[in-house]
């Protein structure tokens, strides 16, 4: 029989998402991007960080994903940037930014998007999967 292990107070703190303020974007978003990061760690065992809306001068991507290196480094020089689009067609502009900084900083970007929607992602160029296929994608773009 498996042993099961429980996580410290401080452990939970290091895993648990949650979301402040209208930069986190509406309920939908917010629940593919959980979805989304407990599906990576859960099955690639990837560092994630999330943007999880707080106020920054910055403008950050939903999700950043640092594979390991290695059995205790990560691999910073392979570093994917993942956006979670609900309605990506409302705001092109957005995601002309969102490329244009992942390529100034060096990652690859990832989109997801509803199914309905990897049509019109398309004609951006950059790769784009629906929310069942983000864990392949990953794999694929990160050699893992």
């Amino acid at each position: 029989m498996p042993r099961l292990y429980r996580l410290t107070g401080r452990g939970e703190e290091l895993v648990k998402i949650e979301f402040h303020g209208e930069r986190a974007g509406g309920l939908k978003h917010r629940d593919m991007i959980k979805r989304i990061v407990e599906d990576l760690r859960l099955n690639m065992g990837v560092w994630t960080w999330i943007d999880t809306g707080e106020e920054t001068s910055m403008e950050l991507p939903d999700i950043m994903v640092v594979p390991p290196s290695g059995y205790k480094s990560l691999d910073l020089g392979r570093v994917l940037f993942i956006e979670v689009e609900t309605r990506p067609s409302r705001d092109p502009g957005k995601i002309r930014r969102y490329i244009e900084r992942a390529r100034k900083s060096g990652a690859h970007i990832l989109f997801v998007v509803d199914e309905k929607y990897l049509g019109y992602m398309e004609r951006f160029g950059v790769d784009s999967v629906a929310p069942d296929g983000v864990v392949d994608a990953v794999k694929r773009i990160l050699a893992l």
